[in-house]
Order: structure tokens, then sequence, then C-alpha cells
């Protein structure tokens, strides 16, 4: 299975946010937008310029400390500045504005692309007409073009790193934290294998990334727009590793085969870069029809290393320094008052732990909150890969609850699937016993019980899964088999509380 570089640093660590604090006296960090194995990224104000503009902020927070992977990730970081610097002249690329060193902290600033990622233009389930997918990947090749010709391999693309920009309307391509020069190949045998399921080709998962295996990823957005399949639904041929789709749709057969061209399975099948598949695109006649239906405005992840849907950018999502007392003040009111309605409701049916005393966790990079038994222990340390962000444990360790956080592109429908695999391939004997619909935090979501094994006891645990734009949420609810009732009504009122701020 091929993970995205977030992947490549799997490890515990103590993450501190930067937000609300200014970095070399410039950058004022308004909020968190994304979390991987080796970079934060969030939204920042430039201080030092009129109008205190938006820009993005990756600051190097690598999750393993192992030096082997810790050489990797500085490696991966330092690239991405370079690559920026390299390609950041094009209007449809994010500009490098700076690349900097604070207190032994490494941190890269680039351009803010207002706008919202093309995850929503191409939904699962909803099949785009061969006009629209053709205009979508002239738009996208037009741009991969430029950067090919540049002698660099993106091997990232996937829908949420390719972005809409709201002002023009012009497709803009970001995260360069998994780019490749051509040069660098002939260099080294093994490549560091990066992607993202789905929209890796057979080399790049060796290692071994070509021009090409951009052009299979686009080729995979291609197909997955025309059949409003997730691209992990797409079927591949088990014996020849051939895409099968054309099933599916009835499209063109000029289109058609240019695709099946783009998603060869040997890459000197496919077009060997961009220029050429544009130019084969760029023969398939169009209707004069509007280029592009805007959907509704969103604000997804600018970076999407570990992606976080969140509200519309703006200059008053965090205070300034100047003026952070009063709306500190008045903003702490209003929470306490919804802190303590919320525990008076959620005492209405008391938890039968702790004598029913019970303390609010709020994660504000993340904007949920959750109530649980004051007497529970709780850990906050988060883990990129697992998405982890919050743990509560009996204080007997007969129960456990956990909460994570990550990005998922599919609907509800493909979540579900992905957990039952994954409970499927990670759960010692793990079988799933109930399925169900369920309503957390004001949203329709899934239910998944399962039982298994952990060493030589017999376990019980329950997923409750959530979508909120491009970010899947998890409750996983853990305990012995034997234990598994008799903390449930504990757990059930912890998830009645559980609530996704929209603000």
């Amino acid at each position: 299975m091929i993970h995205s570089i977030k992947a490549l640093f799997l490890g515990k660590h103590s993450f501190k946010s930067m937000v609300g604090k200014v970095i070399t006296g410039r950058y004022y960090v308004v909020k968190i937008i994304g979390q991987g194995g080796f970079g934060t990224t969030y939204l920042a104000e430039d201080t030092q310029r009129p109008g205190n503009p938006q820009c993005v902020v990756k600051q190097f927070t690598p999750a393993n400390k192992q030096p082997q992977l810790l050489k990797k990730a500085a490696e991966l970081f330092q690239r991405e500045a370079e690559t920026l610097g390299k390609l950041g002249n094009h209007s449809q690329i994010p500009t490098l504005l700076a690349h900097l060193e604070e207190d032994q902290e490494f941190f890269i600033v680039q351009e803010f692309i207002e706008g919202h990622d093309i995850t929503e233009e191409i939904p699962c389930g909803t099949p785009l007409t061969e006009d629209n997918v053709v205009k979508l990947l002239i738009e996208i090749l037009e741009v991969l073009e430029y950067i090919h010709h540049q002698g660099v391999i993106h091997r990232d693309l996937k829908p949420s790193n390719i972005r809409r920009r709201t002002k023009d309307q012009k497709i803009v391509i970001i995260d360069f934290g998994a780019v490749k020069e051509i040069k660098e190949l002939h260099n080294s045998k093994n490549s560091t294998i990066i992607g993202t399921d789905g929209y890796t080709p057979d080399e790049q998962r060796k290692g071994q990334p070509k021009l090409s295996s951009d052009i299979y990823a686009v080729g995979i957005i291609a197909i997955q727009a025309l059949t409003g399949k997730f691209a992990t639904d797409i079927e591949i041929d088990g014996n020849t590793g051939k895409v099968i789709w054309r099933n599916h749709v009835t499209v063109s057969d000029q289109l058609a085969d240019i695709l099946d061209k783009m998603v060869e399975f040997y890459y000197k099948d496919r077009y060997p870069s961009a220029k050429e598949a544009l130019a084969a695109l760029k023969q398939i006649p169009i209707s004069p029809t509007p280029s592009h239906h805007n959907p509704p405005p969103s604000y997804h992840s600018q970076s999407k290393t570990a992606g976080i849907t969140l509200p519309p950018p703006s200059h008053n999502s965090l205070p300034h320094p100047n003026n952070k007392y009063k709306l500190v003040k008045v903003a702490g009111v209003g929470a306490g008052l919804i802190m303590i309605g919320g525990i008076i409701l959620f005492l209405i049916r008391p938890i039968p732990e702790c004598g029913g005393k019970v303390s609010k966790y709020e994660n504000t990079d993340h904007k949920l909150t959750i109530a649980y038994p004051q007497c529970w222990d709780s850990d906050y340390s988060t883990e990129p890969f697992t998405g982890k962000i919050a743990t509560f444990v009996q204080p007997d360790r007969k129960a456990k609850l956990t909460i994570t956080a990550k990005e998922f592109l599919g609907n509800l429908g493909n979540l579900e699937k992905s957990e039952e695999k994954d409970i499927k391939n990670h759960l010692q004997a793990g079988t799933v016993v109930d399925k169900n619909d369920r309503f957390v935090a004001k949203r329709k979501s899934r239910m998944i019980v399962a039982t298994g094994e952990e060493g030589d006891q017999k376990i019980k645990n329950m997923y409750i899964l959530i979508l909120n734009g491009s970010t899947a949420y998890r409750i996983i609810y853990t305990a012995p088999e034997s234990n598994y009732e008799r903390f449930l009504p504990t757990v059930e009122q912890m998830i009645k509380s559980f609530q996704i701020d929209e603000k």
C-alpha cells in the first residue's frame, strides 16, 4: 500500500501549535490548515505588508526523530522550498515568499490560493459530462506541462492538490512536498516511495517515478470525474494492471483512447509528458458551453498533507496581538456560557462514571469539543499517520475512546468500506458484527461494531464515522468484550456531546 508523505515518518511526537504566535516578528499565525508527517501548515497574515495579506506557512515538524527518517524529511522539506523558488514564476503555481529559520525551527512561506480544490467539482456519485472533463483535463495539463518542462515530477497529483482560484477561476497546482527532479533519478537507484492510493502507478510504487507517472494520476482523475467513482474504487485487472472503466460510462472513442493511453500499466506506453497528452486532448472538439460551473465556495485545506476542512478565511479568525485581550474577554464569556450549558445538558443523563463529573476537551485546531468522565485519563498527543488527536482511557484500563481526524476524499459509503477493509486487514480476527446509521454532531454518520483479538484477549470495538467536508472523523470505542456493555452508556453520552464547530 502506498502512503502519502506523512506515512513515511510514522511516530509519536509532542505537537505544539503555532496558532496565535508571530514568526520572525512578521507572520501572524491564524489557524492550522494541514498536518503531515514532517510539516504542519498554517494560514497566516503578513503583518509587514499593507492590508495584512494572507499567506501559507509550513513548519518543519517531523513526527519521527529517527536519524535516517529525519534526514529524509529535511531533504523533502528543503526540496519543496527549492522547487517553489524554481517554479514560482508561473501564475498558476504558489509563489515562494520566504524560507526562514527561527529558534532552530524551519519555515516555508508561500502564497495563499483562495478558492476550492477540485474535489468539489468531481464529487463521488456525480459523473461529469465528457465536455467538462476534457476542459478540466486541459486546464490541469497546461499547468503540468510547465512543471514537466522544468524537469520536475510532482508525484502526488490528486484532486485535493489541484485548486481553482476564486479571483480568476484558473487551476493552480499546489503541495510540492513530494516533487522529484529528473536529474535526481540518474543519481539514485532507489527513490522514496511517495504517492496516494488510487493515483500512483506501478513504477512509482517501486520508487522509480517518471514524468508519465503524473500523466497516470491525471488520467485517473479524469476517469474518476467521468464515472463518479472514488479513485480507489476504480477496478484494476489483477493480471494485466489495466484500468477497467469503459463499461461504466459512454464517451467518444477519441477520449476513451486518450484516457486508456494515459493510464497504461507500463510507463513507456503512456504519453511521455504533459505536452503530448495535452496535444492529443486539444484535438477533441468541445461544445461552446460555459467553461466551468462554479460550486458553492468552500475553504478546504490548501496543503493536504493531512487535510482539514476549515471555515472561510477571515482576518478575524483569531485576534491580532493588539486586539487579543478584548476579543478573548468577550469570547471567553460566550465560551463559558456554552460550556456550562453543554455540561448541564450533558448531565441531564449523567455519565455512570466518576460520580457523573465531567470535563470538556476542546481542540481549537480541529474545531471540535467532547465531554468525558473527569476521572478518565486523557492523552492529547497527535499521531499524523493515524490521525489520532485525543484518547480517553478508563482508570482501570478497561475501556478507551479515541478521536481521529484525517483527510478523506470520498463519500460516507466510501469511508465505511475503507474502515471495514482496515478492520479486516489490521484487527486480529476482526469480524464486523453490526452496522447502522447514526446522527452525530448534527450529521449523518455510520456505526460499525466489530469483534477481534488483542493478544490473548477478546475485544469489541465500535467505530463512529463522520464526514465534514474532506475531513473524516472517527470516534473509536475499544473494550474487552466482557466489559463492552458495562462502559457503553458512558461512551454513548460522550458521543452525544461530540460537536464540530462550523463557525
